[in-house]
């Protein structure tokens, strides 16, 4: 039996960094300093980084080394600024049926924007968007062309004179039709350090497709909340002026009625195990009917439109549904079907790489630097993410002393919010993370990590994590290429003994480059967007935590 877990008994504490969010800036080719402008200090930067290998503020395109190319990249935007740029994607996407035929559609405004086309299509028939508004000035569209009954799909790209954005991520609403909308969960904090504690924010807001609301794995997963994250001292916090968000378990779900429909309510199957309030501080619990306790009082719509956080109360696995009733007629106008989370995914990117939504398209694994290479290891986390699962993306890791976020998280979802199984992925330096993590965990919690990914993994903190079996994995995917670029060296992962394998442990391996059936290209650079390579680890995500 191995010891319960406590932060005062850490011999060894590792802290994963938090980067900055990047996504409220524009991306500017060639600004290699961040000044907003690219100017001789740039080129200065670019000097003093030539050569350099891995990640770079210098590496103007992406492939892993600072070299002539980056010059070009400097020299062929020498005098932009940020005005000089193509805007980022809207943010904050929303749609909701305003008339028998009519849907509104809001969205935040985008820095560098001169106007917004307006994208819709009806996933039902459809596989491609139509612009239905080629130049919206404001931040606003009625589409008063939607067929009554009939879901519509909407996505807002941003404009300017330098170009267009990529597209936002999408909302939807059916006309003539009140409306649940529940969003996937989204961040987590480190309840040990509440002064100074990262807030991990990574994933942006995601809507649960209407399409899946009603399904037992793609609908809304929540988190049990028997954990401590409403802990002593939190109100001396807060009299501080420091926000600190006081729940990471409650999943947030939008209530829209159709104007002048009168009064509606929400009511759940059982009377125990789903909690609703008004405020995620969970101040305001939503009232419920005296005569029925599966059923709240009628809501407090503001605008034909109200907010309420679900926390999940029950102390066992199961579903739940949520729905919105009309209480003249007893009638459901929507629904929506939540799943206690079994499993936790935890996956760290590679050096300097960053899971925040950079661009504003809605989804983590952004390109890098701007360049050809996409933060491959977040594009399978945010994959896994809409699907229901619940995952944790991390970025570099350091070696600064501080609470192991990630390993307090992992412990904590087991012991109390009785997870059964966990994963840990990671590519590059987030490989030897992965190594170390699951090593840590042997020390404070019973269950076995039950799935290890080492990506191309790189050495984290001096330990042969590229080649080192990690002492508690039950299975491990090792997947590492034998090709570097010119110049890098030996970079990247490596085959691991097989004597090092416990008993009863599997351990998988892909060769890219020799083995038969893979693309023998791929380098370290180019490993992780491999469709090919996402798609077997997805898989064995899939099959080996076997639950949601």
């Amino acid at each position: 039996m191995r010891s319960s877990h406590s932060t005062n008994h850490h011999a060894r504490r590792i802290r994963f960094e938090a980067l900055e969010p990047r996504h409220m800036l524009a991306f500017l080719a060639g600004d290699y300093n961040l000044s907003s402008a690219v100017d001789q200090t740039d080129y200065d930067v670019w000097g003093a980084n030539f050569g350099q290998i891995g990640e770079s503020p210098a590496d103007g395109n992406g492939d892993g080394t600072v070299n002539a190319a980056d010059y070009t990249v400097w020299r062929d935007n020498l005098g932009k600024t940020l005005a000089d740029v193509s805007p980022d994607a809207p943010r904050a996407v929303e749609a909701a049926a305003i008339g028998s035929t009519s849907i509104q559609v809001t969205w935040q405004a985008s820095s560098n924007a001169s106007s917004y086309a307006v994208q819709r299509r009806l996933p039902d028939t459809e596989t491609e968007f139509t612009t239905i508004a080629p130049s919206v000035a404001g931040t606003t569209y009625s589409d008063n062309t939607a067929t009554s009954g009939t879901l519509s799909e909407y996505r807002v790209v941003a404009q300017n004179a330098n170009g267009s954005s990529v597209a936002s991520q999408t909302a939807q609403a059916t006309a003539n039709q009140s409306n649940l909308t529940a969003y996937r969960p989204q961040a987590i904090h480190d309840s040990n350090n509440l002064v100074d504690a990262p807030i991990y924010d990574t994933f942006p807001k995601r809507p649960v497709r209407e399409q899946d609301e009603g399904s037992n794995t793609l609908g809304p997963g929540i988190r049990m909340n028997f954990d401590d994250d409403n802990i002593n001292g939190i109100e001396d916090v807060a009299e501080s002026g420091i926000e600190i968000p006081e729940e990471n378990d409650l999943i947030e779900v939008r209530v829209d009625r159709l104007p002048g429909q009168g009064d509606l309510v929400l009511e759940t199957i059982t009377s125990f195990k789903l909690g609703l309030y008004y405020t995620h501080d969970k101040e305001m619990l939503v009232p419920l009917d005296q005569t029925n306790p599966n059923r709240t009082e009628p809501l407090a719509f503001m605008n034909n439109t109200v907010t309420v956080y679900v926390e999940w109360r029950d102390a066992t696995h199961s579903f739940e549904s949520l729905n919105l009733v009309d209480p003249a007629t007893g009638m459901p106008l929507d629904g929506v079907r939540f799943h206690s989370f079994k499993s936790l995914i935890v996956a760290f990117g590679g050096l300097d790489q960053n899971p925040a939504d950079t661009d504003g398209d809605g989804s983590i694994g952004d390109p890098v630097q701007g360049g050809p290479n996409r933060e491959g290891i977040f594009d399978i986390a945010q994959s896994m993410y809409d699907t229901g699962w619940d995952v944790l993306a991390f970025g570099q890791a350091d070696e600064t002393v501080g609470v192991d976020v990630p390993s307090t998280e992992i412990v904590n979802a087991h012991q109390q919010r009785f997870v059964e199984r966990h994963a840990v992925i990671g590519y590059s330096y987030g490989g030897g993370a992965t190594h170390d993590l699951i090593e840590e965990l042997d020390d404070f919690i019973d269950p076995l990590t039950h799935v290890g990914v080492f990506l191309d993994a790189v050495d984290q903190f001096g330990i042969n994590a590229e080649n080192d079996w990690p002492n508690i994995a039950i299975y491990l995917l090792n997947i590492y290429s034998q090709i570097n670029e010119p110049g890098l060296g030996d970079l990247g992962g490596a085959d691991i003994d097989d004597d090092e394998v416990e008993i009863g442990a599997t351990l998988e391996e892909i060769n890219t480059t020799t083995d038969p059936g893979w693309n023998n290209t791929l380098d370290h650079f180019s490993i992780d967007d491999d469709p090919q390579v996402q798609e077997l680890i997805r898989t064995r995500l899939q099959q080996r935590l076997q639950v949601r």
